[in-house]
């Protein structure tokens, strides 16, 4: 079983699906463009919309990489940074 911790829904048909069962947010909430390279709190994992990478700028997509970089993967490092045990 995958027990993921951070889901990246691309686009605003997966982004919307996820809502439904997995936020307290309201799936007509979403936007995928405004929510692109942010980060949604969800049921015990994270969400990182993303634009389908056909339909963005080099801009988004610059902004994107920037959140996951800076946002995502530094703080995920720092939890498991030390451990050794496996």
């Amino acid at each position: 079983m995958i027990n993921p911790h951070i889901i990246v829904p691309v686009g605003d048909r997966a982004l919307r699906a996820l809502a439904i069962e997995y936020t307290t947010r309201a799936p007509e909430s979403f936007d995928v463009v405004e929510e692109h390279a942010t980060t949604v709190r969800g049921r015990g994992f994270e969400l990182v919309p993303m634009i389908p990478p056909a339909a963005q700028t080099d801009e988004q997509e610059a902004a994107f990489v920037e959140h996951v970089k800076e946002n995502v993967f530094s703080r995920d490092y720092r939890q498991t940074k030390g451990r050794r045990s496996r």
